[in-house]
Formats: C-alpha cells, structure tokens, sequence
C-alpha cells in the first residue's frame, strides 16, 4: 500500500488517541477501551473482529479463576515484552524515525537473555531496509468512518513512500 504522504495524519492523531488498558475488577480482565479525542471508540480491531471469531471458536470460558490468573500474568508479561520492543526501536532510532548507526542505552526490563534476543531480532528487521527508512513502534490509529480503533507493533515507511506493517 502506497500513501501520499505517508506519516503526517498518523502523527498528527497520536495525541488524539488514548488507550485504557487498565484491569477492571468486575472482570479481572484488561479493558482494552480506546477513546478518539476524549469520546470513546465503537471498540478496537481486536474487540471488534478477533474477539468475535475467538468466541465462534471458542464458546464458553471453562477456565479456573487460577487459569484466568495465570492467563492475566502471561498478557501482562506481554506487555513488558512489547514495551520492552518499543524501547529498543526507539533506541535504534533518530527523533524522525530514521535508523541510527549507534544503539542509544536503554534500560532493559526482561531478563538480558530475553533481551539479547529482542535486540538481535529488530536489528535483524531494521537492517533488511535501505538507509531513510521511517520505523515508528506502536502507532496508535483510529478509522472515523467506523469508530474502530488500533495499533500498529511497528509501521514502517520506506523512502519511496511504501508502507509495511508489522
């Protein structure tokens, strides 16, 4: 897919967005509610289509409150793990997205094994780009026409104006 001007109106919402993702006690599950300039969306891409074909797939929860305990510690260990992503793009990235030939120093927040491998992985994915390659980690989008909001692990810009998603 080939846009015009390929980061502005995705840049420009980033502030727009915001993503409540906190655990609601009711449920003991994560919320996962976006909001488009303080409203909020009709739901997220996962809540509007992959909950939906998971429950097809899927249609009662046996689960034990302790599965469901232990199902919470592996998402929120998930989240560490996408943080810890989105710290080393940003480590390996200039202010406009651009790749650095130095990594700048992060703090690593999963086991230094875990995070070697991390590393090597987005280095791997980074250098497969020509130099000018845009790389932006977790961009938030939001459609009007549907109301339906998301993000993006990593958009990636090539200089030519083509996008790639990950």
């Amino acid at each position: 897919y080939q846009l015009v001007d390929p980061l502005q109106g995705v840049l420009n919402d980033q502030d727009k967005i915001t993503l409540d993702n906190t655990v609601d006690p009711r449920t003991g599950q994560k919320r996962h509610i976006y909001y488009y300039q303080g409203n909020q969306a009709k739901g997220s891409v996962t809540s509007v289509y992959v909950d939906g074909w998971l429950k097809k797939i899927f249609k009662t929860d046996r689960r034990s409150k302790v599965q469901k305990l232990i199902d919470l510690s592996k998402a929120e260990f998930g989240d560490i793990v996408h943080e810890q992503i989105q710290d080393i793009i940003k480590s390996w990235t200039n202010p406009d997205g651009t790749k650095k030939d130095t990594q700048s120093p992060i703090a690593p927040k999963v086991q230094p094994t875990t995070y070697k491998l991390l590393n090597e992985f987005m280095q791997e994915i980074m250098n497969q780009y020509e130099p000018g390659t845009v790389f932006k980690s977790e961009v938030k989008i939001f459609d009007q026409k549907t109301n339906i909001a998301g993000s993006i692990d990593l958009l990636i810009v090539k200089p030519d104006g083509v996008v790639d998603l990950s």
